[in-house]
């Protein structure tokens, strides 16, 4: 049955997932991102934190993206709140 149903739900997350970027907030950003990033893993359980935070930091505005870049975070929590500290600053 997920066959027949879920056939290409895999591929589609994916792509959205390549695609989010951040429009608005972080807060709006963080929300879409973990979202899929959750979808990602109920299809496939190898993805790590150094790849979901490189991802996450990719997705960024670019004014924030090499700031967050040069504290090298180990996780998307550790990237999120370094992202709304800068955020305030901003």
């Amino acid at each position: 049955m997920m066959e027949k149903f879920d056939k290409n739900q895999y591929q589609l997350l994916l792509k959205k997932f390549d695609a989010v970027r951040q429009k608005g907030s972080v807060m709006e950003y963080q929300l879409s991102f973990e979202k899929l990033a959750q979808g990602l893993l109920l299809y496939n359980h190898a993805y790590d934190d150094t790849y979901f935070v490189n991802r996450f930091v990719t997705g960024l505005k670019d004014e924030i993206r090499s700031v967050i870049a040069l504290h090298r975070p180990k996780d998307v929590d550790t990237a999120s709140a370094l992202v709304l500290i800068q955020e305030e600053l901003a």
